[in-house]
């Protein structure tokens, strides 16, 4: 399949997925509205978000997931209640941020994650969040990287997330950073 034809494969299909956003939304513009969005809408707008990602579009992504995380944010209901989505969301969109060198922002939304992981007892989510923030802070030099990736190291380990640790354990042997 060509490349021509895998760019208009995805854009149809973000295409009808738009479609199906309005069955529900009704306005212009679906990333501009106030309204607190529902666990199929916020699936939907993932799944797109997800195809602009595919797509190299990080931009896109980001302000999706930007615009997904503002709805978590303005909904009464604390995101420890609907963990699962949102902590998915705040990762894609920390990992955005990151991609896209808005270090300051992504270590901001790492953090707000770990609150959010620990309030729920959710401290197996933690390693995903911790090495974003030490690869950021490998990327800036940093020398408390290393503080970091130990105590992803230790997570892994912790809760026994074999594979996981492996490849952290690899990535931080390689570069050195365990001294």
């Amino acid at each position: 399949m060509s490349n021509v034809a895998i760019f208009c494969a995805y854009e149809e299909l973000v295409q009808q997925l738009k479609a199906l956003l309005e069955i529900t939304l009704k306005f212009e513009d679906v990333y501009r509205t106030e309204y607190v969005l529902n666990r199929q809408e916020i699936s939907v707008l993932t799944e797109i978000a997800l195809i602009y990602w595919g797509k190299k579009d990080y931009q896109m992504a980001l302000e999706i997931y930007h615009f997904i995380d503002d709805r978590y944010s303005d909904s009464c209901i604390k995101p420890v209640f609907h963990m699962l989505d949102w902590n998915m969301n705040i990762a894609n969109y920390a990992r955005a941020l990151d991609e896209l060198k808005y270090f300051k922002e992504a270590m901001c939304t790492c953090q707000k994650a770990v609150q959010q992981m620990l309030y729920a007892g959710k401290g197996a989510s933690l390693g995903y969040c911790l090495m974003i923030q030490a690869c950021i802070m490998e990327e800036e030099g940093k020398e408390v990287c290393k503080k970091y990736f130990k105590q992803n190291l230790n997570l892994l380990k912790l809760y026994k997330m074999d594979a996981d640790y492996k490849v952290m354990k690899n990535y931080v042997e390689e570069r050195n950073l365990l001294n």
